[in-house]
């Protein structure tokens, strides 16, 4: 009876549309019924779901039957809605929190994972919960620290080569204690020149250099100014393990009026370290020296004889060892020193054999304190002319002192202790008496710095009945960046020498002030003044000095 009513055009429409929907969605309700249906009545959805894809090489091969979208590493990581197919497969147990049959866990993954490709769990919105604290590392685990042993009778430091890091950046020391060398600010630091697993690092300095008392005498005070030459390359190399370090410099000097005070230097040195396991390792050290002594005081030349060129020579070993806090150092050395002049004599040469042990123990990291102990034996190759008295000895040295490196503050070492120096022949007296030794910086701002640094030692002395000297010296400077390429320098230093067997003492006072401006990282412009006060318990010697120099120092 309907039939009628499905002849008008509105009908015949209605019908169509309706016959439409029906192939469409008959279908689609077949495919939706087959799908498992997951219910999870205790955890209400959330109104979007957060996607976290995971690094290529941590994710888990999982087999996902054909869906119509999948997930792939461009999608983005801010995807509002998991693919259907996915959220059909995720199990219905709550504690289980997606993971499948058959498959490792995070845990798993992370444990035979190697430590370099273990990577954190990305942080998602409301979780609360905190990733494991870094481990703690065991006492002896860090690498060895060697310490910092001053040389007797040379100042000169074994083992304290920057290497395995490029020069730009400044590397922690290899050891505690070791002396900081003058920072450089901004970006004005050399780079070096990179040669395989070596960085060269070539220098050449020029100076012009006017004094106003060049024999540093009281009586005939002269002035003359000079040209000096000063080429330099160092060597180091970059390994992981062990370190290798060479050094040659040089200096020669033109005077204007008088040549007999040309300086003709050279030294060149050596050292390696050898990396036997994380808490030994062993060290050696060889250098040549070769210049002229300086005049100006008791044991150096008159006033018109010629100066004495000194060759140095150097062998150097030690073992270093730590266990747990406690650190252990044997060492030992050989040096020749040769004086040598126009005429031949030589009295004044001699060879000393040193041996010495240290042992430190670190309290917290950084700070640590330190007992030294030495003995040496100087033999002379002929007896003084001053009185025929061969000057052969055996000394000792013992310190204490603290080490320190506070990262960024306070780096170096400071000494307090007792040097003697006791003549075989028994018509000399033993040189004897209070020693200090520090090397620290103190850097209170990335533009500023302090340097304090103190020397003590016995040295040699041929004149007659003279068996040695004791020999003191501090010295503080301080550096300041006016700006990134203009550093400003000052200091001052006091020295004191007192003779034994004769009454005479010798104090030095040097003020200094100074200037270094950067063009570019390779070229830097220098000047330096410093006046020296010179005094004497001799009568007539005491003098004053008054030095100008300014250059150009070229680096890379």
């Amino acid at each position: 009876m309907f039939a009628g009513r499905f002849h008008s055009p509105a009908a015949r429409g209605l019908a169509a549309f309706a016959g439409s929907w029906l192939v469409l969605a008959l279908p689609e309700a077949a495919a939706q019924s087959q799908r498992p249906e997951i219910t999870r009545p205790d955890i209400a959805p959330p109104p979007t779901l957060r996607a976290t894809t995971r690094p290529a090489e941590l994710r888990r091969p999982v087999a996902l039957p054909p869906a119509p979208r999948q997930s792939t590493e461009s999608e983005p990581e801010d995807a509002s809605i998991l693919p259907e197919t996915r959220e059909a497969y995720r199990t219905a147990d709550p504690e289980s929190d997606g993971e499948r049959e058959g498959e490792e866990t995070d845990t798993e993954n992370d444990e035979k994972a190697p430590a370099s490709q273990t990577l954190r769990r990305a942080k998602i919105d409301g979780d609360l919960s905190e990733e494991a604290p870094p481990p703690i590392p065991e006492d002896g685990k860090e690498p060895i620290e060697p310490l910092l042993v001053p040389v007797d009778g040379d100042h000169a430091r074994i083992n304290d080569m920057t290497a395995a890091l490029p020069v730009d950046e400044e590397v922690d020391p290899e050891r505690l204690g070791r002396p900081i060398t003058p920072r450089r600010f901004g970006l004005y630091q050399p780079l070096g020149i990179r040669m395989g697993s070596f960085l060269f690092h070539p220098e050449a300095e020029t100076n012009l250099v006017h004094t106003d008392n060049l024999f540093r005498s009281a009586a005939s005070r002269q002035a003359d100014t000079a040209l000096e030459i000063a080429p330099r390359l160092r060597v180091t190399s970059d390994w992981s393990r062990h370190a290798i370090e060479a050094r040659v410099e040089g200096l020669r000097s033109y005077h204007e009026r008088f040549e007999s005070e040309d300086d003709r230097k050279i030294t060149a040195s050596l050292r390696g370290r050898i990396d036997v396991t994380r808490k030994t390792n062993v060290a050696a050290d060889l250098s040549y020296d070769y210049g002229q002594e300086t005049r100006g005081s008791l044991t150096g030349p008159a006033l018109n004889a010629p100066r004495a060129n000194i060759e140095t020579r150097r062998a150097a070993l030690e073992g270093n060892h730590r266990f747990n806090r406690l650190s252990l150092q044997i060492r030992g050395a050989r040096t020749e020193y040769d004086y040598s002049n126009e005429t031949g004599i030589d009295d004044r040469s001699y060879t000393q054999d040193e041996a010495g042990t240290r042992i430190g123990y670190e309290f917290v990291p950084g700070v640590r304190v330190f007992v030294d102990g030495s003995a040496n034996r100087r033999k002379h190759e002929t007896a003084a002319l001053a009185d025929g008295i061969l000057r052969d000895s055996t000394g000792t040295r013992v310190r204490a002192g603290i080490a320190l490196d506070i990262r960024g503050t306070l780096k170096g070492e400071a000494s307090l202790g007792w040097a003697q120096q006791k003549p075989d022949d028994a018509r000399l007296r033993p040189t004897e008496g209070l020693i200090l030794d520090s090397s620290l910086t103190w850097r209170p701002t990335g533009l500023t710095e302090f340097i304090l640094s103190a020397k003590s030692d016995v040295a040699e002395s041929d004149a007659a009945l003279t068996s040695g000297a004791l020999s003191r010296q501090a010295a503080i400077e301080v550096r300041h960046a006016l700006q990134r390429n203009l550093i400003l320098l000052a200091g001052l230093s006091y020295a004191v020498t007192e003779y034994t067997g004769t009454p005479v003492t010798e104090r030095v006072l040097k003020e200094t002030l100074g200037t270094e401006y950067y063009l570019s990282r390779e070229v830097a412009l220098t000047a330096r003044y410093q006046h020296t006060n010179f005094f004497s318990t001799t009568p007539g010697a005491d003098y004053t000095d008054n030095e100008v120099r300014v250059g150009v120092k070229i680096r890379r």
